[in-house]
């Protein structure tokens, strides 16, 4: 029997007491991380259930995919249009941890065209791929089915037009539409092309001040009873980037007429009979014209009298011309000691300004369609009237210079006269004697 050592102590209340010297003391118990390894156990055990759990579900929408398109272009030469559903609404079934395991994109939705071989409508049942190796199911699906059509696809050269639309004009500018082409190549289903018998284009509505060019622009449809008809810009296909239509806008602009000598020539007057000329084109380039100038060669001085210089315009700006093309000059070189003289003055005199020089339109605020005019008939008139007032001119010199061998044969008669009278006179004298 083990024997134990004794002790006395003295307790809380100041007694003294025997006790045991070598007895174990007494462990307290903790409670609280007991309470806690409770929860956790508690909260492991409710997640790895739910994790389990094969009745959960999940609502989501799919595009979808349709698969063989090559193929069926490139077995039958047809296409597919007309597809009258591009998603798909689906209910999936699964344990919660698969459910939350995998996204949306982990899902597929498609149809398979590629062993159509006959045009017309069709349908298909659209199939839905779930990830594998997993829990989930599809419960239900919406849309079950989707339609659509093929066809062959053609290309069609359709004739190509344009539609001026409600344009704000000026009525001092005139306005010219061109195009480039007078067909466009449309290509998509046959049943569909073949109902297109015209293609145009609507110029949009705009105040034009300045020619503008028109490309690559959408197209309107029309059939063969000339009414609009619209389609899918996924269907019937076209380009107009190499298709142009212009509106070009024209003016006319009177400008003043100068005639520069050669340097270091004086002494001599150049008159071409105008002081100004109308030029023609777009507002915006007549803009930066102000004057015209015809330069004379030495050549042109010496040989003297009157030249004819053709106003070719190869000189104006690009787009800028004359509104009579080719026009001659009739330019009088005259020395200035002769033009004090009636003959001087008659060649160097200026004309009045002819009636194709009408005053220059003002311009106005108020727009309106304008009417396109030519100045050729004025212009034909007013050169035959300058070349008939030159010609007069030389008539005129021609008239003056006969005078005055007439004024000199006169003086020769006279003075003959004169001689006769005398000797006359001297021989009645002798006779007396």
């Amino acid at each position: 029997m083990k024997q134990h050592d004794f002790r006395a102590e003295v307790d809380e209340y100041g007694k003294t007491k025997i006790v045991v010297a070598d007895a174990p003391k007494r462990r307290k118990i903790d409670i609280v991380p007991m309470i806690v390894c409770f929860f956790i156990a508690l909260f492991m055990w409710i997640y790895m259930i739910n994790l389990n759990d094969t009745g959960v579900t999940a609502t989501m929408t799919l595009p979808i995919e349709i698969e063989g398109i090559d193929e069926l272009r490139a077995n039958s030469g047809m296409m597919l249009y007309g597809v009258d559903k591009e998603e798909v609404v689906i209910t999936v079934k699964g344990s919660n941890r698969d459910i939350k395991r995998f996204t949306q994109a982990d899902y597929r939705a498609s149809i398979n065209v590629g062993d159509i071989t006959q045009s017309g409508r069709h349908s298909r049942t659209v199939l839905i791929s779930v990830p594998t190796g997993s829990t989930i199911t599809v419960e239900t699906k919406e849309h079950l089915s989707v339609n659509f059509y093929t066809d062959v696809n053609i290309t069609k050269k359709v004739p190509f037009d344009f539609v001026q639309g409600n344009w704000i004009t000026n009525p001092s500018y005139t306005y010219t539409i061109e195009k480039n082409a007078d067909f466009v190549d449309v290509s998509g289903p046959k049943s569909i092309i073949d109902t297109i018998e015209a293609a145009r284009f609507r110029i949009p509505d705009d105040k034009y001040e300045t020619g503008t060019n028109f490309s690559g622009f959408a197209l309107s449809f029309l059939d063969k009873n000339g009414d609009s008809v619209t389609y899918d810009s996924s269907v019937v296909n076209y380009s107009t980037s190499n298709i142009s239509v212009k509106v070009i806008v024209s003016t006319k602009k009177l400008i003043p007429l100068e005639i520069k000598l050669p340097e270091g020539v004086s002494g001599i007057h150049a008159n071409p009979g105008i002081d100004s000329i109308y030029v023609q084109g777009d507002p915006y380039l007549l803009a930066s014209v102000n004057k015209y100038t015809v330069t004379l060669s030495e050549e042109d001085i010496a040989a003297g009298g009157t030249i004819l210089f053709t106003l070719t315009g190869e000189d104006l700006p690009g787009g800028v011309s004359f509104v009579t093309p080719d026009q001659i000059l009739r330019i009088t070189i005259v020395p200035l000691e002769l033009e004090g003289s009636d003959a001087a003055n008659a060649d160097v005199s200026e004309p009045e300004e002819s009636s194709y020089y009408v005053s220059e339109t003002e311009e106005s605020s108020d727009y309106s369609i304008g009417e396109e005019t030519s100045g050729s008939d004025v212009t034909e008139n007013t050169a035959e009237a300058t070349e008939d007032t030159a010609v007069a001119t030389e008539d005129t010199a021609e008239a003056t210079e006969d005078t005055t061998v007439a004024n000199e044969d006169t003086a020769e008669v006279t003075e003959n006269t004169t001689e006769v009278t005398e000797n006359t006179t001297e021989a009645n004298e002798n006779a007396t004697e």
